[in-house]
């Protein structure tokens, strides 16, 4: 490769062809005032493993703000202000709508700015989300203009969320390498996902010190804490060259992606709807099932998070949505909470690797240039599955009963492990 010296002081332009398109694993150039010190394969696995922690532990900081806000806006926005439930779960759903609608975005801007300030965007957009709420919580008598000041909000963490959690997911594979992408989206999955189930009880309890209010500023501060984490962490240059159009990421994209929405049906079920199939059932401890799915899908990647990387993306995807189609299946046909309780543990454990596995194959047949429009296209798609699914089974649940949804499950997961088995054929 042949590199085209500027004198201006602007980063060297590298001549690419097409060959050298689709496989540039070149060490990153920074355009930024201080050099970039890269962390490649050839890096000692400690350095790798400490840059990847530094990125998760972000995530998760600035994770706890998503799951502390769960709950505490449907109670402000339901109790505190009067609007109906119907209002105050659109308030909620804002988030995932705004997260879906700014993934293409989030992805262009790492692609052209560089993961790093991504990434660093995306925690200043949560910090404003957080000023934003904790303004609403200071008008008394303007429900109407606090209602829209939740709304702002919760557009806010959304936008955040998505820079947040592709600029992650980008800097860590261009630290530590497209071969241990499976790594990166595990652990990062498992930050955002701990993250959100600790911040949810943390939430109703910074209500109960402090008030609303308290909440907010909780929320204003943990992203710039977060900020501290990967501060001196080296910086991935944006890649040059030709960047994919959405068409070609999509055509990429579009198998791996429908399995992780079929794949995010069950999960999504279990998260909206377990506690009333407990209740309609007779059952008591709905929230153990939640924490028996939360455990298993933590302890999953936790133990097996290498797999991806190590046995390839297809046969983990494979694997996972037969185990995860067992899942829904005991859950359908529970005949007591315990039996259902294992039912979402094992729900929880197939869904677990999932999107690494399928994260990873995606990554890995895209340039580097264009990995992170490839990673927040593949990630819309499980936002879309998670927005879809809550009505949807909705409309199971009013027709043919609470059990029905996991049969759907178990419907939604064989259809995952159908395309996952063309998918492979077909590459």
């Amino acid at each position: 490769m042949v590199l085209q010296v500027n004198l201006s002081g602007n980063c060297p332009t590298p001549a690419v062809d097409e060959k050298t398109v689709f496989n540039r694993e070149a060490a990153p150039m920074n355009c930024d005032s201080k050099p970039v010190a890269a962390v490649t394969a050839k890096t000692p696995g400690t350095a790798v493993r400490r840059s990847l922690f530094r990125l998760s532990a972000a995530v998760f900081i600035c994770g706890i703000t998503f799951g502390a806000l769960l709950p505490v806006v449907s109670i402000f926005v339901g109790r505190l202000l009067g609007f109906s439930d119907v209002v105050a779960g659109t308030a909620v759903s804002a988030h995932f709508l705004a997260t879906l609608l700014t993934r293409g975005y989030a992805g262009r801007q790492a692609d052209h700015l560089g993961a790093r300030r991504s990434m660093l965007r995306g925690l200043l957009s949560c910090s404003a989300a957080g000023v934003v709420f904790a303004g609403a919580t200071l008008f008394t008598g303007a429900p109407v203009f606090q209602l829209v000041c939740v709304m702002a909000s919760r557009v806010f963490s959304g936008l955040g969320e998505s820079q947040l959690i592709t600029g992650a997911l980008t800097w860590g594979i261009g630290l530590a390498g497209a071969q241990r992408s499976g790594k990166v989206m595990a652990w990062n999955g498992m930050a955002l996902y701990g993250a959100i189930a600790v911040g949810a009880p943390c939430g109703m309890a910074l209500v109960h010190i402090g008030g609303f209010a308290l909440v907010g500023i909780v929320t204003i501060g943990l992203p710039l804490i977060a900020c501290l984490a990967v501060l001196g962490l080296s910086a991935v240059a944006a890649g040059g060259g030709h960047r994919s159009g959405f068409l070609e990421v999509l055509g990429v994209v579009w198998r791996p992606g429908i399995t992780l929405a079929l794949q995010g049906f069950g999960f999504a079920a279990i998260s909206s709807f377990v506690s009333l199939y407990f209740v309609a059932r007779g059952w008591a401890n709905a929230g153990l099932a939640l924490s028996s799915f939360g455990f298993a899908f933590v302890l999953v990647r936790l133990l097996l998070g290498w797999l991806p990387d190590r046995l390839g993306g297809y046969r983990v995807a494979l694997g996972s949505m037969c185990v995860e189609a067992v899942g829904q299946l005991i859950m359908c046909l529970a005949s007591n909470a315990a039996i259902a309780v294992l039912g979402a543990a094992v729900t929880g454990a197939g869904c677990s690797l999932m999107f690494p596995a399928l994260g990873s194959m995606t990554v890995k047949r895209m340039p580097s240039h264009s990995r992170a429009i490839a990673i927040g296209t593949f990630t819309a798609f499980q936002d879309i599955a998670y927005f879809v699914t809550g009505p949807l089974a909705g409309l199971i649940a009013s027709g043919l009963g609470y059990k029905a949804i996991f049969g759907a499950g178990v419907v939604t997961s064989c259809a995952g492990v159908a395309l996952t088995v063309w998918s492979k054929r077909a590459t």
